[in-house]
C-alpha cells in the first residue's frame, strides 16, 4: 500500500470521522472502501452510458437483429 497526505474540509474530516466510528473502522479504511466504491461506480457509468448510447439502434430497422446477424454470419463463408 502506498501512503498519501490528502487535504480534505473540517466538516468531511468530522463526518468521516464519525462514521467510522459507528462502523468500527479505522479512518483509513473508510477511505479506501469509498475509494473502491467509486470506482466501482465509475465502472458502471461507463457501461451505462454505452447501453444509453445503443438504446434504440434497432428501432428503425425492419426485420429482426436474428435475421441481420445470420445475413451477416453468411457472407463470412
Amino acid at each position: 500500500m502506498v501512503r498519501t497526505i490528502v487535504t480534505i474540509p473540517e466538516e468531511d474530516k468530522k463526518w468521516a470521522d464519525q462514521y467510522s466510528k459507528t462502523h468500527h473502522q479505522s479512518f483509513a479504511e473508510t477511505v479506501r472502501l469509498a475509494l473502491k466504491k467509486l470506482r466501482r461506480s465509475q465502472k458502471n457509468d461507463t457501461y451505462r452510458a454505452v447501453l444509453q448510447k445503443a438504446y434504440g439502434l434497432w428501432a428503425y430497422r425492419k426485420g429482426d437483429a436474428v435475421d441481420y446477424v445470420n445475413k451477416l454470419r453468411s457472407e463470412w463463408k
